[in-house]
């Protein structure tokens, strides 16, 4: 009985990790918002390459190109890179 039990909570464990895997890639690949938009337009590099991130993620590489652009000219090197 309690391997059984134990078999359950192991299972139900797993099946909870590939849960929260499939959501962190969903708000990775996420259109980037307007606030978030904003934000990037207002000086932020690090949000101009989260947004570039999500973009390449949903294949727009033209449109990411751009945020990886705007965020190499605010100083981010790791942006720089990809931006070419």
């Amino acid at each position: 009985m309690k391997k059984v039990l134990l078999s359950f909570i192991f299972l139900g464990s797993l099946a909870f990790a590939q849960e929260d895997e499939a959501q962190v890639e969903t708000k990775d690949t996420a259109a980037p918002t307007a606030q978030q938009i904003q934000v990037c337009s207002q000086g932020s590099a690090k949000e101009c390459r989260k947004i570039a991130n999500a973009l390449y993620k949903a294949k727009d590489y033209a449109e990411a190109k751009k945020y990886y652009k705007r965020a190499c000219d605010l100083g981010d090197k790791k942006s720089c890179q990809k931006a070419q």
